[in-house]
């Protein structure tokens, strides 16, 4: 899923910030006009049991299938998360993110007052299991989603760990030697259609709506009879499995007491409204200053680091926050939505990088004054987009490597340091610039202002400062309270 950036020269008309900051944070997807909602897709293929894991607050996960049989939400649980969620047919969609020791759902299969044991299958019995997972990492222990037994290890779920190698192992029959691994390998930051079905010693693998292995031979499963069914772990006894827990995004989970047909899991994946997505858009989540490279600090959780990503900060902080990086990364485009001041430091280089796109990078900072204290590289033109009253300063290096940085809007951009490069060219289409750094290329001004403001020295530029007749070019030299209008440097 992508969002488009909005650019603030492209408005026809004032729009309020409010109405500015939704179309950023939200791609709005409508539904085919006469499709069934993905939930009614589901509830219409009587499942046993159907979480939806969109709840906001409180401790229950509905049942949508038996209301008296739900889950409880333990506390490491984030709930309520919306951005990039998998069914892209409804927008407002949540899902809920799984990390740690403490973070699982539990759905106690004995009930009081209701049938016990709705969620176990003898060896004569059919049943599918379905979801829409996004990893963390495809390298760790952990199962999603499953049936455990109070009494042994013989249970039904998806697992992933060192051995599956990135693939997703279907097991009907606990840890014996009964289980099958996916073709495909899932890329973590990716969401998965998932299903696995059982039938008379055969099981099938669907992945994205297709079939991905299968059919194959299975032994039937054994008794699960007073086991509680897990999402996000997979416990013994009713309790935690330690190194089971799974880390990662979950949604739209489901069990059928028969083995759903292709064309049933086919439809369910396209009622979703576009199936498996990229997660090119990542938010940061966390109140307080950490690190980039800690996945649970975005909202999906994972890293943002390449060239199709676009970071937002927004308004979660209640003060100013440092987001630090050791290591290089890479985005395409970073958007500022917060009144109180996002710093972007550390030794590593923040790089904007379009890839392949004809689309240049872009920050825009629609809310706020911001920072970067770490080393910013442009690796194509990029946009620079600032609404009045907001500001963006770049405190370390900024390589232009022979691109084009061009700024938009009534905002200033602060540049307190050197441009390392030997061509390149910024272009201020409106708003000021200012600082005292050296730009090493073309400086093109033909509708902003140029100032230095208070700071000792000049903004300069080792080769061209052209300015068109409409622009206003203030080069200040600091703490002599001396102006000159100039074209060129050492005028």
């Amino acid at each position: 899923m992508t969002c488009r950036s909005i650019r603030w020269r492209d408005l026809t008309y004032l729009v309020s910030l409010t109405m500015v900051v939704t179309l950023v944070v939200v791609t709005l997807v409508q539904p085919v006009r006469g499709q069934s909602s993905y939930q009614d897709v589901i509830l219409n293929d009587s499942p046993l049991a159907y979480f939806r894991l969109n709840e906001t607050t409180g401790t229950t996960a509905v049942n949508e299938a038996e209301a008296l049989r739900p889950g409880i939400y333990n506390a490491g649980v984030l709930m309520g998360q919306t951005l990039d969620n998998p069914i892209l047919s409804d927008p407002n969609n949540g899902y809920a993110i799984f990390g740690g020791t403490s973070s699982w759902v539990t759905v106690d299969d004995q009930p009081e007052g209701q049938t016990p044991d709705k969620l176990n299958f003898a060896a004569e019995d059919a049943f599918s299991l379905e979801g829409w997972i996004n990893v963390l990492n495809a390298g760790y222990n952990g199962n999603p989603i499953g049936k455990s037994n109070s009494v042994d290890s013989s249970n039904y779920f998806f697992h992933m760990g060192p051995s599956t190698q990135g693939r997703v192992r279907w097991h009907t029959n606990g840890w014996d030697g009964n289980q099958v691994d996916s073709t495909t390998v899932l890329t973590p930051g990716m969401w998965y259609h998932l299903v696995g079905t059982y039938d008379n010693g055969t099981s099938n693998i669907y992945i994205g709506g297709q079939l991905d292995h299968g059919p194959f031979q299975l032994t039937p499963p054994g008794s699960t009879v007073g086991g509680d069914f897990f999402i996000g772990q997979l416990g013994q006894n009713s309790e935690p499995p330690g190194g089971d827990v799974f880390s990662g995004s979950l949604d739209e989970v489901a069990v059928y007491g028969y083995a759903l047909t292709a064309e049933q899991v086919l439809a369910h994946f396209d009622a979703a409204g576009g199936g498996t997505t990229s997660v090119n858009e990542r938010a940061w989540r966390n109140d307080a200053s950490d690190d980039w490279n800690t996945p649970l600090n975005w909202v999906p959780a994972g890293v943002p680091n390449s060239i199709a990503q676009t970071v937002t900060f927004g308004g979660v902080i209640t003060e100013s926050r440092i987001v630090y990086s050791v290591t290089d990364v890479t985005v395409n485009k970073i958007n500022f939505l917060s009144g109180y001041t996002y710093v972007i430091a550390g030794h590593g280089t923040v790089n904007l990088d379009a890839g392949s796109s004809t689309d240049p990078s872009a920050v825009d900072v629609l809310l706020g004054s911001h920072e970067f204290q770490a080393a910013v590289s442009l690796n194509n033109d990029t946009e620079v987009t600032l609404s009045s009253g907001s500001s963006l300063t770049f405190n370390n290096t900024l390589s232009l490597n022979g691109n084009t940085l061009t700024k938009f809007g009534d905002g200033e951009l602060k540049i307190r340091n050197g441009l390392v490069t030997s061509s390149g060219v910024i272009d201020i289409q409106g708003g000021t610039v200012s600082g005292n750094g050296t730009v090493g290329g073309d400086l093109v001004n033909p509708a902003g202002i140029i100032s230095p403001g208070n700071s000792l020295g000049v903004l300069s530029a080792s080769r061209a400062a052209v300015p068109e007749p409409s622009s206003l070019l203030l080069l200040w030299l600091g703490a002599l309270g001396c102006g000159c209008l100039r074209r060129r440097p050492n005028c």
